[in-house]
């Protein structure tokens, strides 16, 4: 018998059980992370555009800033920050974080919010590093390998996978959305924020990745 995956924060609005929906995953999701999450071009983040479809404005909650590693964002927002959120999206979390050539620190910090989330009962939608600055990410590599290992072998986390969008992009010239083709300076602009079109498209791509992510095998292993 297939079993129904309940987040424990349908139990906090008093719910008896639901299921795991888009509409009830957006109900109050958390965006952190850095300068794409803080809007710091003035453009909405690909989390805030997707949650907008699903929760007011109001239910929306940011806890980013420019230029700031996940690992200092996670250790300012403490252990009891995520209760209360339905999500948690990251959609450049951790993209700071890949300057350091050693970033065993980052990769703490990143298990350490996973397990605050899987106790708090509250998912995380991350991106893994796009390599946008390759000369100043030489951890990316690695960093990229834990996202990707945490998110395969963790319930809860599911992963936005950014770094392979741009080199498919590199690859082939662009990146087609609803019928026309953009190069990466469409979506990147400056090379390293996205553009309106370019949020629009991660958006999708978030919403893609919830959909698909396989709910049955996280049920057994989630908070109740």
């Amino acid at each position: 018998m297939k079993c129904l995956f309940v987040f424990a924060f349908v139990f906090s609005l008093g719910a008896a059980a639901a299921p795991v929906t888009v509409e009830n995953l957006f109900l109050k999701p958390l965006i952190m992370g850095a300068s794409i999450s803080s809007e710091y071009t003035h453009v909405k983040s690909p989390g805030h555009k997707l949650a907008l479809r699903y929760t007011p404005e109001d239910e929306i909650k940011i806890f980013a800033q420019a230029g700031r590693r996940g690992a200092d964002v996670i250790a300012a927002a403490g252990p009891e920050f995520y209760a209360g959120h339905s999500v948690i999206l990251g959609v450049d979390l951790m993209f700071w974080d890949s300057g350091s050539r050693a970033p065993a620190a980052s990769i703490g910090a990143f298990w350490t919010l996973l397990d605050r989330l899987t106790k708090a009962g509250v998912p995380i939608v991350v991106g893994d590093v796009p390599t946008l600055m390759p000369s100043m990410q030489p951890g990316v590599d690695l960093l990229n390998q834990e996202i990707r290992v945490s998110c395969a072998t963790q319930p809860g986390c599911i992963l936005l996978p950014l770094d392979q969008l741009f080199r498919d992009a590199q690859e082939r010239g662009y990146i087609e959305y609803r019928g026309q083709r953009y190069t990466i300076h469409d979506f990147l602009p400056d090379g390293l924020h996205l553009s309106d079109v370019g949020s629009e498209y991660v958006a999708e791509m978030m919403l893609a990745a919830v959909q698909s992510h396989p709910w049955s095998r996280t049920c057994e292993a989630w908070p109740r």
